[in-house]
């Protein structure tokens, strides 16, 4: 059951951030009877509805990203440093988020070092704040999937592209900056 299944859906902008979706499920057999309709309905109302759940956090996050993005577009070029924070208070197993002129980054310990890398995906501006580091040093974007080298940004398997180049991270008197 349920092979052949089709959903069609149609989103109406309803206001400036409001919008409508209207989803209809197309099978390719009418169910037996009503009670069969009703099950089959309900299950796949309850499927689409944790799908576009998991789809709106994701599309959500993108927005928020291009929106950042659009909003530096308009600053002064140039990047000013940016304090991370005192060493001795970043907890060395955290990722920590540092906004700046030039973007988003991520700043994280390595084989006892910190070390900085960009916080966007660059295929569709996945958070890469959210994935782990394993053995090798390298991350995966928790949205697709794409694999970058955090010592040089580049992208395992070269499928997308490299990850933008992240500022200098210097430590200054007991804390922590980008420059």
């Amino acid at each position: 059951m349920g092979t052949g299944t089709e959903i069609h859906t149609q989103a109406t902008e309803l206001s400036g951030d409001e919008i409508e979706v209207d989803v209809r499920f197309y099978l390719p057999e009418a169910p037996a009877d009503k009670s069969v309709a009703d099950f089959v309905l309900n299950y796949l109302t309850d499927q689409y509805r944790v799908l576009y759940d998991e789809d709106l956090g994701l599309m959500s996050g993108r927005q928020s990203a291009l929106d950042d993005r659009m909003a530096r577009r308009d600053e002064p070029p140039g990047l000013a440093s940016v304090l991370v924070g005192d060493v001795s208070e970043l907890d060395p197993l955290g990722t920590h988020l540092v906004e700046t002129q030039a973007g988003r980054f991520c700043v994280r310990r390595w084989r006892d070092e910190w070390i900085v890398h960009s916080a966007i995906c660059p295929h569709m501006l996945g958070p890469l704040n959210e994935a782990k580091l394993d053995e090798h040093g390298n991350i995966t974007c928790p949205w697709h999937g794409y694999r970058f080298d955090v010592a040089t940004g580049q992208n395992i398997g070269a499928k997308c592209n490299d990850l933008a180049q992240a500022p200098r991270l210097i430590e200054r008197n007991g804390k922590l900056y980008l420059d």
